[in-house]
């Protein structure tokens, strides 16, 4: 398992996914922000044998906003 990084500004985490060849079923995603209240974090996985992004943590997780 690998993590990949996309940055604010450069490309969504959506057209990351689409377009990185290296990314495989288990691999998660960071987008990095420029403040931190915009820092998500997913887990790529599989779903009618179609990749998609599931949200696994973010800066409102942290913070107690979300319950999981």
């Amino acid at each position: 398992m690998k993590t990949f990084f996309v940055y604010e500004g450069f490309r969504t985490v959506e057209k990351e996914l689409e377009q990185n060849h290296n990314i495989t079923i288990g691999d998660t995603i960071e987008y990095i922000t420029y403040n931190q209240m915009g820092w998500k974090k997913y887990i790529v996985q599989k779903e009618n044998n179609i990749k998609i992004l599931q949200l696994i943590d973010s800066y409102h997780h942290k913070m107690g906003l979300y319950d999981s």
